[in-house]
């Protein structure tokens, strides 16, 4: 059986509720989950997790699940039952992502209410965000949605209104309007992976597109599909999952994109997912657990850029082919 996303949970129970002691326990539909091919995993502000799932979205508060699912007969249902991200913005108010358009999400009622895009091209069932991410622009908060194929919406976080200005000028910087995801750096950069190879960087004062610098060799590679962004906060580099081509590094004193100098630098891990390792001080404090497609989980040192097997001693699972495609 392919574990489709599971690891997500079973990461979440063992370490961000109890991260001294118990068991780790592996959630799944069969639990009330409310599907097991998982797009996204999200904690907020109260210590709820969201995961949004192929078929609905969960909402765990460490005991059980309560599921969001599509309902015709319901105006503020959500949109649709393939949800691939949800964000809660600094105001707290809560953005949803699905396959059906952007919705905004009433906490006290339980309620969602569908967001006008003002994109009369499309009907709102073709509307499908993937990423969505909150910044701060001209005095204000906008709200970025990443789409696959209308390219980035841009609104203001707290009217919901369009900002047609800095979404023409973002959009402009993107050679495709295929977005699988968004990431912003402390720089106040945005770097956005399209369908087109590679990835773009966007300086999001003068919205201006930055050119990408590939070291000597990384013809392939500088087209190859982009999964995931995380900055690394000791160096200020970012590192970059790739489909095919393992972990790239973009050096922040070099500007420029590079392999890892570590072993298996080489090898073609398929990178989902990477997130700080805050659980297993063993490993040491500048390194990265990284998900991956049919390989589990394993573990990048940021130091010697190197990656290695990792073993957790609550997981009682052989984990090793499972597809792991959210980590949090």
């Amino acid at each position: 059986m392919k574990h489709i996303g599971l690891l997500t949970i079973l990461l979440t129970i063992a370490c961000t509720f109890n991260t001294n002691a118990q068991t780790a326990r592996l959630y799944t539909s069969a639990d009330g989950l409310a599907n097991s091919h998982i797009h996204d995993i999200y904690q907020d502000s109260r210590g709820f997790i969201w995961i949004p799932t192929e078929n609905g979205l969960s909402r765990f508060d460490g005991i059980k699940f309560f599921n969001f699912n599509f309902d015709r007969s319901k105006p503020n249902s959500i949109a649709s039952n393939t949800v691939r991200t949800i964000l809660e913005d600094s105001n707290g108010r809560f953005w949803v992502g699905t396959s059906a358009g952007l919705q905004t999400f009433d906490t006290e009622y339980s309620t969602f209410t569908k967001v006008n895009l003002e994109d009369w091209s499309v009907p709102d069932s073709d509307q499908h965000i993937t990423s969505i991410l909150e910044l701060s622009h001209n005095g204000g908060k906008k709200i970025l949605a990443a789409s696959s194929g209308h390219g980035v919406y841009v609104l203001d976080a707290v009217t919901c209104r369009i900002d047609h200005d800095t979404q023409n000028a973002i959009n402009k910087c993107l050679p495709s309007k295929f977005i699988f995801t968004i990431f912003k750096d402390s720089r106040n950069r945005l770097w956005a992976a399209t369908d087109a190879g590679g990835f773009n960087i966007i300086d999001l004062e003068s919205l201006k597109g930055i050119p990408v610098n590939w070291d000597k060799g990384l013809g392939r590679e500088s087209r190859d599909i982009i999964n995931t962004f995380v900055e690394d906060v000791h160096t200020g580099n970012i590192l970059i999952g790739t489909t095919s081509y393992n972990i790239l590094i973009w050096d922040a004193d070099k500007d420029m994109v590079r392999r890892p100098h570590g072993p298996a630098s080489g090898s073609n891990f398929s990178i989902m997912s990477i997130i700080p390792n805050n659980i297993l001080p063993r490993y040491g404090e500048h390194s990265y657990l990284i998900g991956l497609e049919n390989q589990g989980i394993k573990m990048f040192d940021a130091d010697n850029e190197s990656i290695s097997e990792v073993r957790f001693t609550n997981v009682p699972f052989n984990i090793s082919g499972w597809k792991v495609h959210k980590l949090m």
